[in-house]
């Protein structure tokens, strides 16, 4: 498995590293880990609906969190599990802006309650101690997620 929970990151939220080794695959770890914040089973999803997208950003940690915002804010506002299919990343040198961009292409399925038992609401990416740094063979992230968990019933906790 490229990513894990961190339990000791984060009190109130929760947290996880992924890696890869290229930031392509980086990226689809870290996707892979937000969405199993939300649905333990992964291979629940499938790949009905696609969506692409293109994004910009000031830097790879930046370019990170857009994705993982795109994709939470998918559910929250088409009600859709998505994961990447594809994603190509460019690092621009230099003083050109921007420094990152990403074209990658999503595919999920709607939330079906009979098929996707949910385990927390995903709310945000914080930036509180999140980072990607290039290590010996390739890359690791550390993402911090807004979250607040659901009861056994599906419903959010209070």
């Amino acid at each position: 498995m490229p990513w894990n929970f961190l339990d000791d990151r984060a009190v109130a939220d929760l947290a996880f590293s992924a890696t890869g080794a290229t930031l392509e695959e980086l990226f689809q770890s870290a996707v892979d880990g937000l969405i199993n914040a939300i649905v333990p089973d992964l291979d629940s999803i499938t790949p009905r609906e696609r969506r692409e997208i293109e994004r910009t950003a000031d830097s790879v940690d930046d370019l990170l969190s857009e994705l993982l915002q795109e994709v939470i804010s998918s559910r929250d506002n088409d009600g859709l599990l998505l994961r990447v299919e594809s994603i190509r990343i460019t690092e621009g040198s230099g003083a050109a802006l921007p420094v990152a961009t990403l074209s990658a292409v999503l595919k999920g399925d709607r939330i079906d309650p009979k098929r996707h038992r949910l385990s927390a609401d995903v709310r945000a990416v914080s930036l509180y101690r999140g980072r990607i740094e290039p290590v010996q063979d390739g890359w690791e992230a550390e993402v911090v997620l807004d979250t607040r968990p659901m009861d056994r019933y599906g419903a959010f906790a209070r």
